[in-house]
């Protein structure tokens, strides 16, 4: 009985968490990539993250579907640059695909708050 209901906990949720390491590597180097299109408070584009030093921090689970093996969340990004050091918000998906690869999506970000 035992054997049984461990297989059914292992198979039943076989989603990416939203807070894997991997997948917050992943949105953070998306991010960076794409940082031409993030804007600050003011609408400036200057924001830089860094990979590296950057994290996401209160992480939270929206949506979650097993069937699809895939996780809705959303956090915030806290960049710790020296020279323009801020913070926003970031949502993205995390769906594993028919090879077991987790596939993230960044959704949308919020405008970055920089603390100088």
């Amino acid at each position: 009985m035992i054997v049984g209901l461990i297989t059914l906990v292992s198979c039943g949720n076989n989603a990416p968490k939203c807070d894997d390491k991997e997948v917050t590597e992943t949105v953070l180097s998306i991010l960076s990539e794409n940082s031409k299109s993030l804007v600050d408070q003011y609408g400036r584009n200057s924001i830089f993250i860094d990979p590296k030093t950057a994290k996401i921090k209160n992480i939270m689970t929206t949506s979650a579907d097993d069937e699809l093996n895939s996780c809705g969340c959303e956090g915030t990004i806290e960049t710790n640059e020296s020279f323009l050091p801020g913070e926003g918000s970031v949502n993205y998906t995390a769906q594993k695909n028919s090879e077991g690869e987790i596939i993230v999506k960044v959704d949308n970000t919020g405008p970055f708050n920089t603390k100088l």
